[in-house]
């Protein structure tokens, strides 16, 4: 397992328990020579924290942190890289100076350790760790509270309510779609649905189209229940980024059956007027103020939520276009909803550009007013 060369996180809790102004490596991976190395975490001999990034075989980026770490107290400690930039941060803030990286880190064949610089047998952490995770994908981007109880059962953003959890990320032009909500749906490509790692939100990649009857879909014979809400609460929220339309109707979430509109089906797109749109029985019930930026880098994060029989639409967490009164009961079908196209063709009108960091909850309503766009992705 390494980094690829897009973002990743990695934090920890520690305590140091002795061998003051000492070298103590917490984390690494590299040869038993001591070089060859791809990542190699510690306290320096000054009792500060200190990374060395390879960029070769014995070349390395080092990244200092600025504050003196004391006997015997805990600490949360994060190392993240994002958007090719590292970063120290301590208690949640940052520590030391930012240092640009915009190579990936040299892919080692050496050992991956925990305590120890990797292979090599040297510079143990004499102390204490806890709650270790290795992301790909920044998961602090600024200053941030650190957490105070374990990581168990998911975390920011996934949990019994999450139903689908798409991060999209992948190799570049890649065809894997892995679900990554305690549900662990089948997600299926239709024709040539991909990952792209030119273009993303967070995390290595964003999922794209190929062709125009590009798409993704969930495999059930009758229609999976968990995406079946009823009366029920639910919420939908996404990042986008169109890079061509106009003239159409460009489909993100649609789970009606081929041919077929009614009441118990919805659709989330981008409209001929370039307004995101949330429909239901051939009707558009709520169109955005904010025209999207089209060709651009411009990402959006997009949440569709049905609180207490009323569904609104956020944009970059604000409120936008008129509350929906909405008590349908939304039924399912088989292999829906479909992502990135529409399902009444089905797989016709396409969207044009790239989706990431894509969830579907059901019987929970994420946000009742407006609301700070999540500053990475969900875990």
């Amino acid at each position: 397992m390494l980094n690829g060369p897009g973002d990743f996180t990695y934090d920890l809790w520690l305590d140091c328990g002795g061998a003051m102004g000492t070298r103590r490596a917490f984390f690494g991976i590299q040869d038993a020579g001591g070089g060859n190395g791809h990542i190699q975490l510690e306290v320096n001999t000054s009792n500060i924290l200190e990374a060395k990034v390879f960029t070769g075989a014995t070349t390395w980026t080092t990244v200092l942190g600025a504050t003196p770490l004391t006997l015997n107290t805990w600490y949360h400690v994060a190392f993240v890289r994002y958007n090719n930039t590292l970063q120290w941060y301590l208690n949640g803030i940052k520590d030391g100076p930012a240092v640009g990286f915009a190579v990936q880190p040299n892919p080692s064949s050496g050992g991956c350790f925990i305590g120890r610089p990797g292979d090599y047998n040297a510079f143990y952490f004499v102390g204490y760790l806890n709650e270790f995770r290795w992301s790909y994908g920044a998961r602090w981007t600024n200053n941030f509270v650190p957490p105070n109880a374990p990581y168990v059962g998911g975390g920011n953003g996934s949990d019994s309510f999450t139903k689908l959890l798409l991060h999209m990320d992948g190799v570049n032009i890649g065809a894997s779609f892995p679900d990554s909500s305690p549900a662990n749906k089948t997600v299926t490509v239709n024709d040539q649905y991909r990952t792209f790692t030119t273009n993303k939100k967070f995390g290595m990649a964003a999922g794209g189209p190929n062709s125009p009857a590009s798409g993704l879909y969930i495999v059930h014979a009758t229609g999976d229940p968990d995406f079946i809400f009823g009366t029920a609460d639910f919420t939908i929220d996404f990042w986008m980024n169109q890079t061509s339309g106009g003239g159409g109707y460009n489909m993100i979430y649609d789970n009606r059956p081929p041919t077929t509109q009614g009441a118990g089906y919805f659709t989330i797109y981008v409209n001929p007027s370039n307004k995101i749109a949330f429909g239901n029985n051939a009707v558009e019930r709520i169109t955005s103020a904010t025209t999207v930026s089209i060709g651009t880098s411009t990402w959006f994060h997009v949440a569709v939520v049905r609180f207490s029989g009323v569904t609104k639409l956020y944009v970059n967490g604000v409120n936008e276009g008129a509350a929906y009164a909405d008590t349908n009961n939304y039924l399912g079908t088989q292999n829906r909803p479909i992502i990135g196209n529409d399902s009444y063709g089905p797989f016709t009108s396409y969207f044009v550009g790239f989706l990431d960091e894509f969830r579907v909850s059901k019987g929970i309503a994420r946000w009742t007013a407006n609301f700070a766009p999540p500053g990475a992705p969900y875990w």
